[in-house]
């Protein structure tokens, strides 16, 4: 915009050789320095003596035309001879900024808005403002409140016009953070310069921040950010007489809507929510979180919890043993979630702290470890305690990608021992009520009625069938890791069912797995297995022996598999039988056991993806996903005491069983005539295993991450099949509210939903979204939830969610809205809401 007043000097000026430009406000030379100027003209910024630009514009630049800039000199007078280029001043032009009357002119602005244009004219001549306020130069638009903003849009470095929430965030960020002090310099530079800016900028800041503010102070945010701080948090509370920081409080319900409003736009902006939180942190450091709870106490509904005071919060649910109540802890831990930011460090915390809760509340749920018989005690592990081991999975899981920086580490750490040992002991107890079971009933496992056989996999589940079929098995899925990819697939369309197997025994890879292929006979062979007369450890001699069954059928590696392209795949899938081998979780927790619970989310990660693609992209109907055993899994470390210790010869010996000949009883030991649970055959061997979860002492470790044995986290397979349903067939899982009567306090509204139905082979997952609404108008930001739970306790359904109002209300009632994502026009839940901020502002 000024390049292009420039050339028009020159073009009105044929004899014109030098334009001199005074940027007393160093606002011009940003504009021009990086310009592209047009071959004959050159543009200068005058560094250099006086008698070396005279002597340039006289020999070196005497054919160029010449725009001389003087950085933060003001123009001088035309009659001022002291003027140190005087003479070649008087003989050119000086470029004077626009007429303010031909600038509103040119952009049809009103004749009211004169003086204040005219005040600004030097600064809105710029491209850069000219940029911000294109769209505001229309009639009925402009405004002195535009223009304001503009200015201080573009002090504060934005290349867009922000509202002023968003303004008063950059400001706090400005003064808040160290990375910002430059920015900051130039932004009080330029502010001091324009009244108008700094009077409209002072307003809006009282009335957010409900006092006079001195905005060209020192640090004029720091006191903004402590009331900012003070009432984020303790706004719903009466106040304390033992409360130091009680001058900050408001109570004015209008200005406190306002901050609402400040504090969620600040939490949902993408760039600045984490720096925000940071620069508030810094400005009110004095007030003191410790404080607060001393005060208020740490049950205390805090309206919004910072990293500081969740950390002081949680560590005290930690040392009150808040786990001996999970439901209550839970319940709290699901409430402070709402009232984080979404980048807070605390996020992994909660979801440690929640599993761990959710695993002492499975394991209060149980009851009794003394059940009737061996079924009893399948159906009791398939139902419940599966969920004690995925809640401890996911404990150390989240626990593994915790900030060890963090000031509450300390007791999250003491909180992961006690959750190690619970766990530990607790498995223990029940797998050794499970074989006391066993061994009392006499029934031979391999012979147990009333629940699939993994020997009889094949004969029960794809023999005869006339249809294409894909089993893909997957080293040590355990049966609770099989159910969380089942609630993966509940958002598909196609349907999924699950059921438990029993495996053979040893549950150790190279025999169990064999016994999914279809075979005549298995051979125990000196710690191998012959199938049907063949060792089948490699790929080919398993193809041959699925071909012996079915001439088509074939056999193939995940990771084979997944090089294939498309059309590979498709036509790889046009064989009626193919088995697929896939080995995430045993390969890696082998090898790094410490690795072991991010193995299983790699694993549910890959098969979730797996199993749609053979439906959408192969053609493949019926898919089976089963596995060759499961596993135990402790993230601690095995003492040799812990290690037990055995005298007997054996074949082979592992950390959880060992095959001997020697049948004579060992104190804390089963033993197990081989064909008695499996389906080899043998001359006189014996699987023996520990009682319970205990390991045995055996050459090459294996204690952390463990299989082999009788325990029903080990024998308990999975047989998920998938198929094709016809589109919509399976419902979605219904929503219910569960307060019934719901009030915006301090312009907030908390309130609760459960979701209806577990995802499971009959339900899928649902997206909702909520919103208040005064008439049509929506008063919140619209918050999105996925229900997606599988599990089968309501209490574990429930979701707390929190709304925040960021627009003035009419009065009257108010409506909560919540809507499937997929119908915006038809709420699934529509309930009225009384605005009680209303009513405190008649006190």
């Amino acid at each position: 915009m000024i390049q292009d007043k420039i050339y028009s000097y020159f073009e009105r000026n044929p004899q014109l050789k030098v334009l001199f430009v005074f940027d007393g406000t160093r606002d011009k030379l940003a504009e021009l320095e990086n310009a592209e100027w047009k071959p004959e003209y050159r543009f200068v910024v005058f560094k250099d003596s006086k008698f070396t630009i005279k002597y340039n514009l006289t020999h070196d630049w005497q054919e160029d035309k010449v725009v001389l800039m003087f950085e933060g000199v003001l123009p001088p007078h035309k009659n001022d001879t002291s003027f140190l280029l005087y003479g070649e001043m008087k003989a050119n032009a000086v470029y004077s900024d626009e007429n303010y009357i031909s600038f509103m002119h040119q952009r049809g602005i009103r004749s009211e808005f004169a003086p204040y244009i005219a005040r600004h004219i030097s600064e809105l001549q710029l491209s850069k403002y000219d940029k911000l306020l294109a769209d505001s130069y229309k009639p009925g638009i402009f405004s002195v409140d535009i223009c304001n903003r503009a200015l201080l849009s573009g002090y504060l470095g934005a290349t867009k016009l922000l509202d002023w929430s968003e303004m008063i965030i950059r400001l706090t960020c400005l003064y808040g953070l160290d990375s910002e002090t430059d920015r900051r310099s130039i932004f009080v530079k330029l502010l001091c310069k324009n009244a108008d800016a700094q009077n409209a900028l002072a307003e809006k800041m009282k009335e957010i921040a409900g006092y006079d503010m001195d905005i060209m102070s020192a640090v004029p945010m720091k006191r903004f950010a402590q009331s900012f701080k003070y009432n984020a948090i303790t706004q719903g509370l009466p106040v304390s007489a033992a409360d130091d920081y009680k001058e900050y409080k408001i109570s004015d319900s209008s200005v406190l809507q306002r901050l609402n409003s400040l504090l969620e736009y600040a939490t949902e902006h993408p760039g600045l929510s984490e720096k925000f939180s940071k620069a508030v942190e810094k400005l009110a450091d004095e007030i003191l979180e410790e404080n607060i709870i001393k005060w208020y106490g740490s049950g205390a509904d805090y309206s919004y919890v910072n990293d500081t005071l969740g950390s002081l919060i949680l560590k005290s649910m930690i040392e009150e043993r808040a786990f001996t109540s999970p439901v209550q802890a839970n319940a709290k831990l699901r409430s402070l979630t709402s009232r984080f930011f979404d980048k807070s460090a605390l996020r992994s915390v909660i979801g440690f702290m929640s599993c761990v809760f959710s695993m002492y509340e499975k394991l209060q749920s149980i009851g009794t470890y003394t059940l009737r018989t061996s079924l009893d005690y399948i159906k009791k592990y398939t139902e419940v305690f599966y969920l004690v081991d995925t809640y401890y999975r996911k404990a150390v899981n989240s626990f593994s990608i915790i900030n060890q920086s963090l000031s509450i580490y300390d007791s999250l750490l003491s909180l992961k021992k006690l959750a190690d040992e619970k766990y530990a002991k607790e498995c223990n107890l029940f797998n050794q009520e499970w074989i006391r079971c066993v061994n009392e009933s006499g029934e031979e496992l391999a012979c147990m009625k009333g629940i699939l056989h993994q020997q009889n996999f094949y004969n029960e589940k794809l023999k005869d069938l006339n249809v294409k079929r894909v089993v893909i098995i997957s080293d040590a899925l355990r049966y609770e890791v099989a159910v969380e990819i089942m609630t993966k697939l509940g958002k598909d369309r196609h349907s999924a069912n699950l059921e438990p197997a029993l495996s053979i025994l040893p549950t150790e890879t190279k025999y169990s797995k064999m016994t999914l292929l279809p075979y005549s006979s298995i051979i125990y062979n000196s710690g191998a297995i012959l199938v049907d007369g063949e060792d089948l450890s490699a790929m080919d001699k398993r193809i041959a022996q699925v071909k012996k069954y079915e001439p088509n059928a074939l056999c193939i590696d995940y990771s084979e598999l997944m090089k294939l392209s498309v059309a590979q795949k498709r036509e790889l899938f046009k064989s009626p039988l193919v088995y697929v081998f896939h080995d995430t979780i045993d390969s890696i927790s082998h090898d790094n056991p410490q690795k072991t619970t991010q193995a299983c989310a790699e694993a549910i990660d890959e098969l979730k993806q797996l199993i749609p693609m053979l439906h959408a992209s192969c053609n493949v109907a019926n898919v089976f996903l089963t596995s060759d055993h499961g596993f135990l899994f402790n993230d601690m470390d095995f003492e040799q005491k812990d290690k037990h210790k055995i005298e007997d010869s054996f074949d082979e010996r592992k950390s959880r069983y060992y095959i001997t000949s020697d049948s004579a009883p060992v104190v804390g030991i089963s033993k197990y005539p081989m064909e008695n649970v499996s389906s080899m055959s043998c001359d006189g061997r014996y699987v023996a295993v520990p009682n319970g979860t205990n390991r045995l002492y055996a050459e090459g470790g294996g204690y952390a991450f463990a299989h082999g044995g009788a325990s029903l986290e080990e024998m308990i397979i999975p047989v998920l099949y998938s198929h094709i349903q016809k589109e919509g067939a399976k419902p979605k899982v219904g929503v219910t509210l569960v307060d019934s009567m719901l009030s915006v306090v301090s312009s907030r509204l908390k309130f609760n939903l459960v979701q209806k139905e577990p995802i499971s082979s009959e339900y899928r997952e649902r997206t909702i979204v909520c919103g208040v609404y005064d008439g049509n108008e929506l008063l919140t930001a619209e918050k999105e939830l996925v229900l997606n739970s599988s599990d089968i306790y309501p209490s574990n359904r429930v979701f707390s969610i929190e709304l925040v109002l960021n627009k003035a209300t009419s009065g009257g009632l108010l409506s909560l809205r919540i809507f499937d994502v997929e119908d915006r026009l038809n709420p699934i839940i529509k309930a009225n809401v009384i605005d009680k901020t209303l009513i405190e502002q008649d006190f």
